[in-house]
């Protein structure tokens, strides 16, 4: 920091003898054609800048001739919010990032809003009693810590062509973060589609104020589609707080949220919660790094935890009276730091059926301390560093069954497991030894541990292996061990086996502002790769490359180092080629 100092406090001093620097720019006027006479003041900061001013031209354009210097850039034109560009070192001859100033937004809404782009200049209000719709296309972005207080009706219904975005205005300097949207004794029937919230921060444990994207109190708030990711909160919920509600997540994305101590990505307290096909990943905090559940309850199916990063419960915790249902869902932490995937603590009725709970680091798989589960037809595998795959804890009305529990270079389990757990005395249906609750300790053969595809191989000894109770797999054979099946009925047909189709749907939002997510659908487990392009043909990046798993897949381009512009995103797969066009505007 010492040596940076210097070198900045030189440049500045050879400045203060250098010639004038040339300033140019383009400022635009959201919505308009003619972009003239939009102010443009160069605020003098440093002690060799003079402040200066300049206007657009109607193509938006403005140039300036200074004294080098640091600066900040501050943009006004009536009728829209102001924009501030902070501490703009011009040294030397330069070219401004490009400005869109936008319609101010503050106070109490109601009616319908949008589309279009919205800068939030002061927390806005939806009042007890009222209602507002958000249409399709409309973005808005807070240039501060303002929240978006939900007490009426909130309507926020966005498509997989025309989202809905929730983000901050600024980039750098201190009002890089906003206040999150607060539903709080809302009516049940406030819904978000096709939204994304990004860059929410919360300020505290008080339930009003946790959650970094969303709080909601006392609100059953349905949301489908929608994106939460790179929010943070001081203490609980860095991405969404639950309080005495009963909320829905269906086929969301709840990415790279963190708070302090409990819940990097959603945090549920006297709540009752239903996630349905969701995707958890790189969120992080001190313990329930995924899902945290403080005396609540939760319902997880179909959902996809990965890489998330806690010292316990790097995926789910339960704790203090909680309980949770999990099923058909992946468990694939595989951050060096993280621990435990799975923690059960304090609940008296859990269960998880037909998952896959991978754990590559230190810890267990699955904890269960001091909490009554079932474990039914699941694969728990440490394929790493782990000491246990299972640690049973005190034990408590705890039972594994018709499940495959593999540990290479660990202990089976540690505690106080069921009685005979591990003992081999049986053989099951399928011929192989097995405890007495036909719990089998063998390699589940996963199609490709390495990129984190747990499907199964043909030979899988997990395949047929399941509770047969559960009911039969979607290709009329008895349930298998794990998440995925294995479909035999595609595997007695080379042909059908082969990949004949799949679609690469549009990324959401789009337009985007720095990050999107762009979504594929692939028939069953293929090599895919996912490379975006320029409008030259020149490649920028390759976001996926690699086994992509059967059904909906989900990836996310941060684009913040690029200029605004349309992109092309080509997925390829086998033979084929598809191709979307992506338009990124800052």
């Amino acid at each position: 920091m010492l040596r940076f100092a210097l070198v900045f406090s030189i440049c500045l001093l050879s400045a203060m003898n250098a010639q004038a620097v040339f300033v140019s720019g383009q400022a635009y006027l959201s919505g308009q054609g003619n972009h003239e006479n939009i102010r443009v003041i160069f605020e003098a900061v440093s002690p060799s800048a003079e402040t200066d001013t300049t206007y657009t031209n109607s193509a938006g354009a403005y140039a300036a001739t200074l004294e080098p210097g640091v600066y900040n850039v501050l943009y006004f034109f009536a009728g829209f919010a102001d924009y501030r560009l902070p501490n703009q070192v011009l040294l030397w001859d330069t070219t401004l990032d490009p400005v869109t100033l936008l319609p101010p937004l503050s106070g109490y809404l109601s009616g319908s809003l949008g589309p279009g782009d919205f800068q939030v200049t002061d927390s806005i209000v939806v009042t007890t009693g009222q209602s507002l719709t958000i249409q399709p296309g409309t973005r808005l972005f807070f240039d501060g810590m303002h929240e978006f207080r939900v007490r009426g009706l909130l309507t926020a219904v966005g498509t997989l062509e025309d989202s809905i975005l929730f983000s901050r205005r600024n980039t750098s300097g201190m009002d890089t973060a906003w206040g999150g949207i607060r539903f709080l004794n809302s009516p049940n029937s406030c819904r978000l589609d096709y939204c994304t919230v990004e860059y929410g921060q919360g300020s505290g444990e008080f339930p009003a104020e946790g959650g970094g994207a969303i709080c909601s109190v006392h609100s059953n708030l349905r949301m489908y589609y929608c994106s939460f990711r790179h929010n943070r909160s001081e203490d609980y919920g860095g991405g969404l707080y639950f309080y005495q509600c009963s909320p829905e997540l269906h086929e969301c994305l709840i990415d790279d949220n963190a708070t302090m101590i409990f819940g990097g990505g959603v945090y549920c307290r006297e709540a009752h919660l239903l996630m349905d096909g969701c995707r958890m990943t790189r969120n992080s905090c001190s313990d329930g790094a995924g899902l945290m559940l403080y005396n609540a309850f939760a319902t997880v199916r179909r959902c996809d935890f990965t890489d998330n990063d806690a010292y316990y419960g790097s995926g789910v915790y339960v704790r203090y009276g909680g309980n949770v249902s999990i099923g058909f869902t992946r468990f694939n932490e595989s951050v060096t730091l993280t621990r435990n995937p799975v923690y059960l603590s304090g609940t008296d009725s859990s269960e998880i059926f037909q998952s896959t709970i991978v754990s590559r680091a230190e810890g267990c798989a699955l904890i269960c301390d001091e909490a009554g589960v079932l474990v039914n037809s699941c694969i728990v595998a440490c394929l790493g560093e782990c000491d246990y795959g299972i640690d049973f804890g005190a034990g408590q009305q705890q039972l594994v069954r018709n499940s495959d529990v593999y540990a290479p270079q660990a202990s089976v389990y540690d505690g106080v497991a069921p009685a005979a757990f591990g003992l081999i005395a049986l053989t099951n249906p399928n011929g192989d030894s097995c405890d007495t609750y036909y719990n089998i300790f063998l390699d589940p053969q996963f199609v490709d541990t390495a990129n984190g595809d747990y499907h199964l191989q043909a030979g899988s000894p997990c395949i047929d292996a399941g509770d047969p109770a559960l009911g039969p797999d979607p290709d009329g054979t008895v349930a298998d061990i794990g998440a995925f099946y294995f479909d035999q009925m595609k595997a007695d047909d080379p042909e059908r086996t082969a990949v004949r189709r799949y679609e690469l749907l549009q990324n959401y939002p789009n337009p985007f502002n720095s990050a999107t997510q762009i979504v594929f659908d692939l028939p069953q487990a293929a090599r895919a790769e996912l490379i975006v392009y320029d409008v030259t043909g020149r490649q920028v990046t390759t976001l996926f490359s690699g086994m992509a798993a059967a059904g909906r897949n989900r990836v996310s381009w941060t684009a913040e180092d690029l200029p605004s512009g349309i992109y092309f995103c080509r997925l390829a797969s086998g033979d084929s080629r598809q191709t979307r066009k992506l338009i990124l505007m800052k």
